[in-house]
């Protein structure tokens, strides 16, 4: 049986600096794809996207971001396919795993910039383009689960006015990033986690 899902995101972005910038509102609709296939799926989604900028990228922390206060929206739209597997093994040792690959535009996507030796701030990149692939492997025995993932990420400036920086790797952006952890679950409310990640941008 194949499934439809549809979604939509609705953002209100107001001012509340005093600067009388107009109230903007924001549509994002999605649409998305499950097939099953034997113990797996295939998944696949499109749609578009808005990020308002965060407290810290907007207004700084005091220390070692410096504010940005005309930072705008990023938005675009992005795409993504993938396969994910479940199997139990020994009648214990539950296997979820799944294999992703994406692409996405976006306009004004927010990044940092080095604005002194100690301090950066948040910028708006102009025209990018990001693609790759992402794996997750869970391994789950009773009350105890390990998990580990993979992401390759490749964001590129795609402003072809920005000669210097034009189809060169956005800074501040991981190329390679790797999560493990592991949960022990300790009650029904409650649970432990430990993990460890690592981020690469070579």
């Amino acid at each position: 049986l194949i499934k439809v899902v549809t979604g939509a995101k609705a953002d209100l972005h107001e001012d509340l600096t005093g600067k009388n910038i107009p109230v903007n509102y924001y549509i994002s609709p999605t649409i998305g794809l499950i097939v099953p296939v034997a113990k797996c799926s295939i998944r696949g989604n499109t749609g578009f996207f808005h990020r308002a900028p965060t407290i810290y990228e907007q207004f700084g922390d005091g220390a070692t971001i410096a504010p940005s206060l005309n930072l705008a929206y990023e938005h675009g739209y992005s795409s993504d396919i993938g396969l994910s597997c479940k199997k139990v093994l020994f009648n214990n040792f539950l296997i979820d795993s799944y294999l992703s690959f994406f692409y996405s535009n976006a306009k004004d996507l927010i990044g940092f910039v080095q604005t002194s030796q100690r301090a950066i701030k948040a910028i708006n990149e102009h025209d990018t383009n990001s693609k790759g692939a992402e794996t997750k492997v869970s391994i789950e025995y009773q009350k105890i689960m390990f998990d580990a993932s993979y992401t390759y990420n490749d964001t590129i400036n795609d402003n072809q006015q920005d000669r210097f920086l034009y189809q060169k790797h956005i800074a501040g952006i991981p190329i390679h990033s790797l999560l493990t952890g592991v949960n022990l679950l300790l009650s029904k409310e409650a649970t432990f986690r430990y993990e460890i990640k690592h981020h690469s941008i070579i």
